[in-house]
C-alpha cells in the first residue's frame, strides 16, 4: 500500500495518546509527518476505535467514502467492502478548514455535542486492505440511526464513537449560549438559539430584560421538492392546533433533482412547552403536504438559557 496522506493519517493515530472515555478530549494527535514505522505494517489491529461495518442498506457506496483525490469513480469498491469491518482514526482531512463549516449538535445518548459535520476523516479497513476518507456532512444518519454502518458488536453508537467518526479535537460537549439582542429605541430584547437544521427558537422581552414572556416562536423553514407544502396549520403531540405565520418563501432549481422550495413559517407556543420538554419535542405542520419537525434539546436548553437572564 503505498504511502499517501490517508496512511499517513493512521501512522499518525499510533503516535499520540491513547483514547479516553469522554469524547471530548482528545485521543490521537494528528500529523502530517511521516512515521519511522515501516509502510508495510498494518495498523488497523492498533487503533483504539470501535470497529464498524458497512450495511450496504445505500447503493451508493461514495456518499460515504472518498479516496484521496475526493472521487472513487465507476469502480465496484462498494461491493468489495461491503460487510468489511473498518476503523474510524478520528484523524481528519489535513486541508479540512478549507471547507465551509456545517455546525451540528447531536444528542447521544442524553448529552448534546457540537462538531463541524463538513469534515473528511480517516478510515482503515480490516488488514489494511484500503484506506479512504469518510465524508461527514450529513452522514451522522448513517452511524446514529444505523442506516449504513453499525457496530460489529452491537452495542450502541456512543460519545467516543462520534468522536473518532469526526475527529477527537472537533468534536465537544455542547454548551448553551443563547444570542440576546437589544433595540433601546423599541424598548425591546430579541433572545433567539443559533439557526440550526432550519430550526431556530426566539422570544421577545423588554429592552432591560425585566418582562418574562409567555409565548415563544419556531421559526422553521421547511423544504419541499418540486410541489409547495402550502402549509396552514401546525400541531403539538398534546393535539393541540397553534397559530402559525408565513414569513417567507424561496424556489432553488440549481439542483440535478429539480426545484427545492423553502416554506419559511413561525409556530407560536406557550413557555411551558420549553419548561416541559427539555430534552426536545416534535411539531407536525399541514398543508397540501405534512412535515415533522424535530425540536432538539439544544434549541430548548439554549433559550431557556436566555430566558433564565430575565431579572
Amino acid at each position: 500500500m503505498k504511502r499517501n496522506i490517508i496512511t499517513i493519517a493512521f501512522i499518525a493515530s499510533l503516535t499520540g495518546c491513547m483514547a479516553t472515555q469522554q469524547a471530548t478530549k482528545s485521543a490521537i494527535t494528528p500529523t502530517n509527518s511521516v512515521s519511522s514505522q515501516p509502510a508495510t505494517t498494518c495498523v488497523y489491529e492498533s487503533m483504539p476505535g470501535a470497529e464498524f461495518s458497512y450495511t450496504g442498506e445505500s447503493k451508493y457506496f461514495s456518499l460515504y467514502f472518498e479516496d484521496d483525490q475526493g472521487y472513487l469513480g465507476r469502480s465496484n469498491i462498494g461491493e468489495t467492502l461491503k460487510g468489511k469491518k473498518f476503523k474510524f482514526s478520528g484523524n481528519l482531512k489535513p486541508d479540512h478548514k478549507a471547507f465551509n463549516k456545517y455546525p451540528k449538535v447531536l444528542n447521544i445518548q442524553g448529552k448534546d455535542y457540537s462538531f463541524d459535520s463538513n469534515v473528511s476523516t480517516a478510515v482503515m479497513f480490516e488488514g489494511c486492505s484500503t484506506a479512504l476518507w469518510f465524508k461527514g456532512h450529513v452522514n451522522y444518519n448513517a452511524l446514529i440511526e444505523k442506516k449504513g454502518f453499525e457496530k460489529t458488536n452491537a452495542s450502541p453508537f456512543d460519545a467516543n464513537d462520534l468522536a473518532y467518526a469526526y475527529g477527537t479535537e472537533n468534536v465537544k460537549e455542547a454548551s448553551y449560549e443563547p444570542i440576546i439582542t437589544t433595540d433601546e429605541f423599541a424598548d425591546s430584547s430579541t433572545i433567539k438559539t443559533e439557526y440550526q437544521d432550519r430550526i431556530l427558537l426566539r422570544t421577545w422581552s423588554n429592552g432591560k430584560l425585566t418582562r418574562k414572556p409567555k409565548v415563544f416562536q419556531v421559526y422553521a423553514d421547511l423544504l419541499f421538492l418540486n410541489d409547495w407544502g402550502h402549509i396552514r396549520t401546525a400541531r403539538t403531540k398534546d393535539g393541540k392546533v397553534h397559530e402559525l405565520t408565513r414569513i417567507d418563501t424561496d424556489v432553488d432549481c440549481s439542483g440535478s433533482f429539480g426545484c427545492s422550495l423553502t416554506e419559511t413559517v413561525g409556530v407560536t407556543l406557550p413557555l411551558s412547552m420549553l419548561e416541559k420538554n427539555p430534552n426536545g419535542f416534535e411539531i407536525k405542520f399541514y398543508g397540501t403536504r405534512e412535515q415533522v419537525v424535530s425540536i432538539s434539546s439544544y434549541h430548548v436548553k439554549t433559550l431557556l438559557a436566555g430566558i433564565s437572564q430575565i431579572k
